[in-house]
């Protein structure tokens, strides 16, 4: 009977820990490669700086809105009026954006109510806000990894303002605004 029940104990054992050991041989794997692709990193590059032209300025202030186009039209309000053939011809801040074709990007302009002041270098100045672009908040990259971007803004002109050469470069102006690209 001894040998009856260390036989059952012998099977149960080799039972037990057979099932075990094939459970674990059932097991799978699977492989994966890794792999990256490396895009056109993305660039922007000022064409054009933003010109508003000639204006003409009277006691009443006024503003010049400077559509962002290729055209730069533009639209005088107040006592502002626009004067052809003068010093001075419109043309929106124009850039060139370079990248993957196809691919979508982010444009930031100053926001609409962030100020650049222009100078003529002494103590008169005026104030640029109102920003525009030709392509909103996104755009994507056309074929040839190249497209064109247009910012245009408005320019608010003081009644009786001083004539001369107004700058954001000039002394008393607050410097080039800026625009950028991101994927």
């Amino acid at each position: 009977m001894k040998n009856t029940i260390k036989s059952i104990a012998i099977a149960t054992i080799a039972l037990v820990c057979g099932n075990s050991a094939f459970a674990q041989s059932s097991a799978t794997d699977a492989t994966a490669q890794a792999g990256a692709t490396i895009i056109t990193p993305i660039a922007i590059t000022r064409v054009h700086h933003l010109q508003f032209g000639g204006v003409v300025a009277s006691s009443t202030p006024g503003t010049v809105e400077l559509a962002a186009s290729s055209a730069a039209a533009r639209t005088p309000g107040g006592g502002v009026t626009l004067p052809t053939g003068v010093a001075g011809s419109p043309t929106a801040a124009s850039y060139t954006v370079t990248g993957e074709s196809g691919a979508t990007y982010t444009i930031t302009i100053p926001l609409t109510a962030a100020v650049t002041t222009v100078s003529d270098g002494a103590s008169h100045t005026m104030d640029v806000d109102t920003w525009t672009n030709n392509f909103g908040a996104t755009s994507t990259i056309g074929t040839g990894t190249l497209a064109t971007l247009y910012v245009g803004a408005t320019l608010h002109v003081g009644g009786s303002q001083a004539p001369g050469v107004y700058s954001s470069a000039s002394s008393g102006g607050t410097g080039p605004f800026s625009v950028t690209v991101n994927y």
